[in-house]
């Protein structure tokens, strides 16, 4: 409602805006057609603890942040409404890489953040009257997301807001631990049975939707035009494409399965288009191991798990993704530190039809991969990630003044951008107890 004023609203119906008894409350939010996505359940601001790392809010607002620290609740005061508490939230999730955000019962559900547009504002309004402004940046090398957050009460036309609070201003916030899985498992599931009790004869394009609906895999699965084709370069009759330049000391296993797989030029990257009969479509499964930078990632389709080499490695142990309780992947790397060699064992074990009747279908099985074909094998002399790059004009693209030393945000966004950020650990206290006393040429050595 555009044209709309609280201040006319109120002279025409003769009210009274200081004293709104709960009926003139009513009859306002059904005037203002928003009534329908206010939740009778108001929110409590006395519950809503506060971290302390987190800016002090106005009296008229209070928030939650929960253990997750990347799911806020804030529950604000709109003062010219009698202080009709109005609740606003923010939730990223880094493991289901799931956004959602509303107002009161106006709402946007989680959905996958794939195509969400990160380092860009967000505007989402209910009627124009309450609105809320986030901006999200992925820090991926730090493993945290920088989000700022505004909650807006707007009820004067032409003039400013009547209420607006900052709740986040680049605050940066951690991502956390993440269980190894995609989806949710469905307790004994059987395609045949639930073929069955949802009366499925054909698996068309609405069945297939609701099974990956309800699977919870939907969103993180390439469309048809993007999914693997079998009919290219994964179509072989061996099963096995080999592009590694160098001569295995391994030979590939045998593919005994409904998948054919792709060993790419670094040789420590293998990619698998996979029948996924029921649904329907070919699922793009993949492994890089990156030695230099000291990190694995498991894809299905868009879906991206990243561990750390070493971790997995000294672990001794196999990793496994499960993906809805149909699929699971599984991987063990072994690390011959001397030889320049990884050994990994991959495989995929696919459960249509309940936990009995699963078929485990081998990918490597102790093969002998190189770490790196570079001498020597981590090159940390080669190019920039970003070979044009040139620190003024970097700034000024970003709008970030030229400036030394770079703090705050321009920091922030320049270690990301060059990819320095994953590699780079607390920094050292020249002033701590470690480098004390400090004699006159600068040296501590009377440890």
């Amino acid at each position: 409602m555009t044209a709309f004023s609280l201040s006319s609203y109120g002279v025409t119906h003769g009210l009274d805006l200081d004293d709104l008894s709960q009926a003139d409350l009513t009859y306002l939010y059904n005037n203002l057609a928003i009534s329908s996505y206010l939740s009778p359940d108001m929110c409590n601001r006395t519950k809503c603890p506060v971290a302390a790392i987190l800016a002090k809010l106005p009296n008229e607002v209070n928030c939650l942040i929960t253990s997750s620290c990347t799911s806020i609740s804030c529950c604000m005061e709109v003062t010219k409404l009698m202080s009709r508490p109005v609740t606003f939230h923010l939730s990223v999730d880094s493991c289901s890489w799931m956004i959602g955000y509303g107002i009161d019962s106006f709402i946007v559900n989680p959905f996958v953040m794939y195509d969400f547009e990160f380092d860009v504002w967000h505007e989402f309004w209910m009627k124009g009257i309450f609105r809320m402004r986030f901006l999200v940046t992925n820090l991926q090398g730090i493993n945290q997301f920088r989000i700022s957050l505004s909650i807006i009460a707007c009820l004067e036309r032409g003039a400013a807001c009547d209420q607006e609070v900052v709740i986040l201003n680049n605050t940066i916030l951690p991502k956390g631990y993440c269980e190894k899985a995609l989806g949710t498992s469905v307790e004994e599931f059987s395609f045949g049975q639930w073929k069955a009790d949802k009366k499925v004869t054909t698996m068309n394009e609405y069945n297939i939707a609701i099974l990956e609906e309800e699977l919870r895999i939907f969103g993180y699965l390439y469309n048809r035009t993007q999914a693997c084709d079998k009919s290219t370069k994964l179509s072989f009759l061996s099963g096995w494409s080999n592009d590694c330049p160098t001569t295995l000391m391994s030979t590939l296993p045998y593919i005994n399965g409904p998948y054919s797989c792709n060993l790419g030029p670094s040789c420590s990257e293998i990619t698998c288009c996979v029948n996924a009969e029921p649904i329907s479509r070919h699922l793009t499964v993949a492994v890089n191991l990156e030695f230099c930078l000291d990190k694995v990632t498991v894809a299905v389709d868009k879906f991206v798990l990243e561990m750390r080499v070493n971790k997995l490695v000294s672990s001794g142990k196999e990793e496994s993704l499960n993906i809805s309780g149909i699929y699971q992947l599984k991987i063990f790397v072994e690390d011959l530190p001397n030889s320049n060699i990884y050994i990994v064992s991959f495989s995929i074990t696919a459960c249509w039809e309940g936990i009995h009747s699963c078929e485990m279908y081998t990918i490597l099985d102790n093969t002998r991969l190189p770490k790196s074909l570079s001498q020597p094998y981590c090159n940390w002399k080669g190019e920039y990630v970003d070979s044009a790059f040139d620190v003024t004009s970097w700034l000024s693209a970003k709008g970030y003044p030229d400036t030394s030393p770079l703090t705050g945000v321009p920091l922030q966004d320049l270690m990301e951008h060059l990819k320095l950020n994953r590699l780079k650990g607390e920094g050292c206290d020249n002033s701590s107890t470690l480098y004390m006393p400090q004699k006159i040429t600068g040296w501590n050595y009377s440890i």
